[in-house]
C-alpha cells in the first residue's frame, strides 16, 4: 500500500514537472517569437528609411543593418536579400492597409465616405510616409521596376476596391487615373487631402444623374 502510494505521488510529481516544462517552452517560443516580429518590423523601418534617403540603388545591406541597429549577420537571418526586404517594405506601405479599407468599403456610410475614406488609406497615408524624402519621386517608379507583379496586383486591388465603391468599370479607371494625376507635383498633405476631397465630391455628385 505504501509503494502504490509512493508510486503515484512520484507520478504525479513527473506529471507536473513535464507541465512546467512545457509551460516555460511555451513561453520562451512566444517571447523569441515575440522578438523575431520586433526585429523584423526594425528592419523594414530601416530600410524604408534608407530607401527613400538614398533610392533604392544605392542602398546596401550594411546601410539597412546600420540603420537597424543590427548586424549584417542578423540581418540575413530575417531578410535573405535587399529585394525581399523591399518586398517587405511595400506591403508595409500598401498592403497592411488592405483591412481598414475593406471596413471602410463594409460600412453603412455614404458613397462620397467609402471612397474618400478608402483613399485616405490607400493614397495619402501612404504618402505621408513617403513625402518630404529625397528619394520619395522615385520610389513608385523603383517599385514598378522591382516588384512588377506585386505592383500590378496593388493596382488591380485599387480598382477592384474604386468599382465596389463607384458600381461602373470604366468610372473607377478613370478616378483612378485621376488620384495618379493629384500626385503628379509631389504636394503637401493638406493638398493632396484637399485635391481628393475635390475629385472625390466631382465623381459621387454626379453619380445619380449618370445612371438616368
Amino acid at each position: 500500500m505504501t509503494m502504490r502510494r509512493s508510486c503515484s505521488a512520484r507520478s504525479l510529481h513527473i506529471d507536473t514537472t513535464i507541465i512546467k516544462c512545457q509551460s516555460v517552452e511555451n513561453m520562451l517560443t512566444s517571447r523569441l517569437a515575440e522578438r523575431s516580429e520586433q526585429r523584423r518590423q526594425a528592419v523594414v523601418a530601416a530600410a524604408r528609411t534608407c530607401f527613400l534617403r538614398y533610392g533604392y540603388g544605392k542602398v546596401s545591406l550594411a546601410d539597412i543593418a546600420n540603420e537597424a541597429r543590427i548586424s549584417r549577420p542578423l540581418l540575413y537571418l530575417v531578410y535573405k536579400n535587399k529585394q525581399e526586404i523591399f518586398r517587405a517594405v511595400f506591403a508595409a506601405l500598401y498592403e497592411s492597409r488592405y483591412v481598414a479599407v475593406e471596413r471602410i468599403i463594409a460600412a453603412s456610410i455614404s458613397r462620397h465616405e467609402k471612397l474618400f475614406g478608402a483613399y485616405e488609406k490607400l493614397v495619402v497615408e501612404p504618402w505621408e510616409d513617403l513625402f518630404g524624402m529625397p528619394a520619395s519621386a522615385s520610389f513608385h517608379e523603383a517599385c514598378k521596376s522591382i516588384l512588377p507583379l506585386a505592383t500590378a496586383a496593388y493596382e488591380r486591388r485599387r480598382s477592384r476596391y474604386t468599382e465596389a465603391i463607384l458600381g461602373q468599370r470604366e468610372r473607377s479607371e478613370v478616378f483612378a487615373l485621376a488620384v495618379e494625376g493629384l500626385l503628379a507635383d509631389q504636394p503637401k498633405i493638406a493638398v493632396l487631402r484637399k485635391r481628393l476631397h475635390v475629385l472625390v465630391d466631382c465623381f459621387t455628385a454626379s453619380q445619380g444623374s449618370l445612371k438616368k
